[in-house]
Parts: structure tokens; C-alpha cells; sequence
């Protein structure tokens, strides 16, 4: 009965996510991502060569309707969430103390600890993105114990994008690495996220951002945030809605990026948005990379990107190995969007209870170090 009630709540979140543009994924079995190399785009100012990935590519898209592992119990211990979004107030709007407070008691009614917001890669494009940074402080004011936040990303990968892609910017690079540098001086943020240099459109009214890894600009923004000891979260999408692969600008670009910079600390977004086997060789080859656990399930907006749950809320098997053999490279990022129209604090609720299902179902020392610990030694 138990079962059943899950599996009723687990379809109602999907009816949620279609209202919000999302559709169920029609695809079954395994498909192999398209291997012709990207139109090269940022050529103007991509001086550095982009290395070949330095680990073997698994192409293969994984079975959407593979083995799960079944949910023994439901970890009940603490959590830290370190991927969380809220969007600014809309046109011509105030900051809404009272939405903020709420926000607060349903992170601490549902065990949540620590919750880290950022930007997500396309706040800037909004005219409220700055407001939007002056409401998440007033977030962090709220529970100063409880809030940390990521800095930049309204303010970079917009910005990067419409250099890339030559459209006029207002700002120079000197101008962001400086305003990025006057953040993170600061005590109000603690990391830079949520970058994003592949992010593509996936479904209706989403934006496009790609940026070269190579990318100058990319490359002297990732300097100054080595300079400053800092996590940088990174989204890099590998595989485009069509099945095109952009693998090896992702996991190229990973090896660029710590062959410059061999101290660099990165949060891969939602566990990379890759299959089980790339995921542990990147955790291999990378000792500095850690994957964020994001809750999702195969729709045909992620159906390219390796969800770790089924359409049933159940983890997958090979994640669940995984999880369990390399424990201290993961941490738990939901990706939830606060104040987004559709979504609710209901709905919270119920990602972190795939959460706690999820971890419910591996060992209790992988459950504490991925709920826990390891986000707690990276945010002390």
C-alpha cells in the first residue's frame, strides 16, 4: 500500500513538471549519442587548444527502464542541500519577506540544515537578476546559520554567452572578474555557481547558452575564483536535446581547466548529466570534482542527461553502486526553484523525500557521508 500511495505522489510531481513544460519521455532501451564534433563557436577569443578528454567516453545513453534498488528504509538523519535556486521578484515587485520566511521554516521542517542558493545560468538575462541577488541575501539575513549562497552567475554566464556569441555587452571582463572579486571578499558567499557553459534548450521558453570551455573570458573568470579558494559550480550539459554529443568539449574542457589550474575545487551539476560509468571515471581522473545529486526523473527534457531516479522515484541500481563505492564525491543538490510559478513548497517536500527514499536504500555510512558530512567539510 505503502508503494502504491509513493507511486500516486511520484505521478502527481510529473503532472506538476508538464504543467511547468516538462513531458514524459517516450523513449525506451538505450541510444548512442551522435559523435559529429560541435560547430565551433567563441573562435575569436578560444587562443587555447581544447585538450581531448583524458578518460575513455562511454556514449551509450543507459536503459531508462533498467534495475532499481528497492528502498529498505528512509534515512531520517540531517541533510545539507547545496544546490538551490529562488527567482527574483517579478516586474516592477518587492521582495516578499513573508515567502522568505517560509522558505526557511520548510527547509527546517524538512530536516534541511544547511541550504545553499545560487543564481541559476539564466538569471542574467533578467532585468530583476540584481534584486535578485539583494533578495537572497535578505534570505541569509533571515537564517544566517541555515542560508549560504554561491555568487556570479547572474552576472557571468549570461554575460559570457553574449560575448561569445559577439552581441554587445555593457561590461567589460575587467569589470566581472572585479565584481567577482569584490563577492567573494566578502562574508556574504562562500562559492560561484551555478555556471553554466553548455545549457541547452530543452523545452518551450528556455534559453540556449553555450560557451567553448576554451573561451578567454571563461578561462580568466575560473582563475579568479582559484585565486579565492572556492567551489565553482558547473553545469556542463554532454549530450544536446537531439542526442548531438558535446562530450568532448565538456570532459575536454574539465581537463583544460585542471591542467591550468590543478587546485581548482568544481561541483559538477546533477551528477554531471552523465552515465554511471563516465561519472566514476571523471571522480577517477578529477580528485577535486564532486557531483551534486539532483532530483529528477527521465522526461523528454532530460532524456539525453542520466536522471539517477526512475519514473517511479526509484534510484537506479548502477547509481546506487556507485553512490556506495565512492561515497565521499557526492552530495545532494535538488535543484529546486523557489518562488517559480508552479513550483510549491509541497513540491519541495516531496524531492526531499525521494532524497531521503534515495539514501534509505545504501549503506548507512554512504547515506550520512552524501546527506552530511561531505557537505559539511566543504562548507564548514
Amino acid at each position: 500500500m505503502l508503494a502504491e500511495i509513493r507511486h500516486i505522489v511520484v505521478l502527481l510531481m510529473g503532472l506538476v513538471l508538464l504543467a511547468l513544460g516538462v513531458s514524459a519521455c517516450a523513449g525506451t532501451g538505450t541510444a548512442t549519442t551522435l559523435a559529429k564534433p560541435p560547430v565551433q563557436i567563441c573562435s575569436s577569443q578560444a587562443d587555447k587548444p581544447l585538450p581531448p578528454p583524458a578518460f575513455e567516453i562511454e556514449r551509450d545513453r543507459s536503459d531508462i527502464h533498467r534495475v532499481t534498488r528497492d528502498s529498505i528504509t528512509t534515512y531520517s538523519g540531517p541533510l545539507i542541500d547545496v544546490h538551490v535556486h529562488m527567482d527574483p521578484p517579478g516586474r516592477n515587485a518587492d521582495i516578499d519577506f513573508q515567502q522568505l520566511q517560509e522558505i526557511v521554516s520548510t527547509l527546517q521542517a524538512n530536516g534541511i540544515e544547511i541550504a545553499v542558493f545560487m543564481p541559476t545560468p539564466n538569471d542574467g538575462r533578467f532585468g530583476g537578476h540584481l534584486l535578485g541577488a539583494t533578495q537572497r541575501l535578505a534570505l541569509k539575513n533571515i537564517a544566517p546559520d541555515a542560508i549560504r549562497l554561491f555568487a556570479g552567475s547572474n552576472y557571468i554566464t549570461y554575460w559570457l554567452h553574449k560575448v561569445c556569441h559577439d552581441e554587445p555587452v555593457s561590461i567589460e571582463l575587467r569589470e566581472v572578474v572585479a565584481q567577482l572579486s569584490e563577492d567573494l571578499s566578502s562574508a556574504d558567499y562562500i562559492g560561484v555557481g551555478e555556471i553554466g557553459i553548455l545549457h541547452f534548450k530543452k523545452k518551450k521558453n528556455q534559453h540556449l547558452i553555450t560557451i567553448q570551455p576554451n573561451f578567454g573570458p571563461f578561462l580568466a573568470i575560473v582563475e579568479e575564483i582559484v585565486e579565492h579558494d572556492v567551489w565553482l559550480d558547473l553545469h556542463i550539459e554532454p549530450v544536446d536535446p537531439d542526442g548531438l554529443s558535446y562530450e568532448h568539449w565538456a570532459f575536454g574542457g574539465l581537463e583544460l581547466l585542471f591542467d591550468q589550474n590543478p587546485t581548482l575545487r568544481v561541483i559538477l551539476s546533477h551528477t554531471a548529466m552523465t552515465s554511471p560509468t563516465n561519472a566514476r571515471r571523471i571522480l577517477e581522473t578529477y580528485p577535486n570534482v564532486m557531483l551534486s545529486i539532483k532530483v529528477v526523473t527521465p522526461t523528454a527534457v532530460w532524456k539525453n542527461l542520466e536522471p539517477v531516479f526512475n519514473s517511479n522515484g526509484e534510484v537506479y541500481e548502477d547509481w546506487a553502486t556507485l553512490f556506495e563505492e565512492m561515497p565521499n564525491r557526492f552530495v545532494i543538490g535538488s535543484d529546486a526553484k523557489f518562488m517559480r510559478r508552479g513550483f510549491t513548497l509541497d513540491i519541495y517536500e516531496e524531492m526531499i523525500n525521494m532524497v531521503r527514499r534515495l539514501l534509505g536504500s545504501l549503506s548507512p555510512a554512504a547515506a550520512r557521508a552524501i546527506a552530511y558530512d561531505n557537505a559539511k567539510i566543504m562548507f564548514p
